[in-house]
């Protein structure tokens, strides 16, 4: 099929170059309803996905047109040449800034490894039944329903510039729904996960975590308003919040203006008082579903040392952007790993706080810096005791508090992250009921 691809490419003038990125799916899938599974499938999917490039010029300047398109193998070549023929056209009107397509490379590339490929999808299914299912055993509340998703990809990426790289990945994802009901009032919980290896302990804990979030949710006290409290931001709301100086650094961020980083600057001002933010960004994290030792590109993926003592040391980002910015190419790395702080989790609940467990919809603004949402479910401490509280919101900017906040000690690994596991906020306003 690509060599067929290929040949009609070779036959249609005005083609400045192509990528066919090949990409071969298969994928098992349970679905259950409380501990009883309702469907089950396997899905193959083989697909090849072109994208042509235009280049032409208008009022003195160079443009690079790009348009992508889908093929299957069971298309003859007069429908492959009619597909090709649109698609080049629609590439001849977009006004993309002129740039060169990735070279290909002799080195070698960092290589990821994942338990699944040491047998087949299906024969890890049980297995990962039962490490959802293993920590429910409570009467008052337990899953009430799950997804459970296992996916094999392996991508074939080639350009006209002689790029051929061929890499596999695996994704294990889990939907689930926990519920508590002891009589005081019913809750239900969602979470999702993303793992890129067979991690059945960090399964169960989540579901553990789940169900001590439900049944603490059911028994929590509406929160009050409270001012100028120390505030702890703990698990996956973690990761959301530090991914903002990634995303900033982006090299698209940075070309269409949406971001002001500039390289060398302290990124949380001259006089910061807290822990100070460094981070690598990794082609390869142990367990991340993200890992891959080429971008969408082809461009070979290394490790980069994004943030250093607080100050911005590159941009990074896809090929198209970094062109246009005049660095180097970094490929777009999709794995973070930040430097822990100085301060322990205990340390944080010396003085009155109000810890952030769980959100409804956090979110973190990566135009504005604003960041905030619903809290599910808090631990408030008031000097003497700490009771579970639910109905809080948070809403502040990062520009407010990166100067002074405290990073914890503790680590943890969410997917492609890889971090502290608290942040301490010192003197915020949390709304109440």
């Amino acid at each position: 099929m690509i060599d067929k691809i290929k040949h009609v490419l070779s036959q249609i003038d005005g083609i400045t170059g192509w990528k066919i990125n090949e990409v071969t799916k298969s994928a098992e899938e349970l679905f259950f309803i409380k501990k009883k599974l309702d469907m089950n499938r396997s899905k193959d999917v083989h697909v090849y996905e072109l994208t042509i490039y235009v280049a032409f010029e208008e009022n003195g300047k160079q443009y690079l047109g790009a348009s992508r398109t889908e093929l299957s193998a069971s298309m003859s070549d007069d429908d492959i040449r009619t597909i090709l023929e649109d698609t080049k056209l629609g590439a001849s009107f977009v006004k993309n800034g002129y740039y060169e397509l990735v070279n290909p490379t002799d080195e070698n590339p960092d290589v990821s490894t994942s338990s699944f490929a040491s047998g087949d999808l299906i024969d890890y299914m049980p297995r990962l039944t039962k490490a959802v299912y293993e920590p429910d055993q409570n009467v008052a509340g337990g899953i009430n329903s799950c997804e459970i998703f296992l996916n094999k990809r392996i991508n074939h990426i080639m350009n006209s510039k002689g790029v051929d790289v061929t890499y596999t990945t695996y994704t294990n994802m889990v939907e689930i729904i926990t519920e508590w009901n002891d009589g005081v009032e019913p809750v239900e919980l969602y979470e999702f996960m993303n793992l890129g290896d067979f991690e059945p302990q960090l399964i169960t804990e989540k579901v553990s975590g789940m169900l001590e979030q439900s049944k603490l949710r059911a028994h929590a006290k509406p929160a009050t308003a409270l001012s100028n409290i120390n505030v702890i931001l703990s698990g996956d709301a973690v990761k959301e919040f530090l991914e903002y100086y990634v995303k900033k650094a982006n090299a698209q961020s940075i070309y269409e203006k949406t971001s002001g980083f500039l390289v060398g600057q302290k990124l949380q001002g001259e006089d910061a008082q807290g822990d100070i933010i460094q981070v690598e960004l990794l082609p390869i994290l142990e367990g991340s579903s993200k890992s891959a030792p080429y971008d969408a590109d082809g461009v070979l993926l290394k490790p980069i040392t994004l943030i250093k003592n607080g100050v911005l040391q590159t941009y990074y980002g896809a090929n198209q952007y970094t062109s246009y910015l005049g660095v180097a190419t970094t490929g777009h790395l999709a794995n973070a790993r930040f430097a822990c702080g100085s301060m322990s989790y205990e340390a944080m609940k010396h003085e009155p706080y109000i810890e952030l467990v769980s959100f409804s919809n956090f979110q973190m603004n990566p135009l504005t810096g604003d960041f905030g949402g619903e809290v599910r479910l808090a631990n408030y401490y008031d000097g003497e005791q700490v009771v579970a509280v639910t109905g809080a919101s948070i809403s502040s900017n990062i520009e407010k508090v990166h100067s002074e906040m405290k990073l914890s000690i503790e680590s943890m690994k969410i997917d492609n992250y890889e971090g502290p596991k608290h942040i301490l906020f010192k003197g915020l306003e949390v709304a109440g009921n």
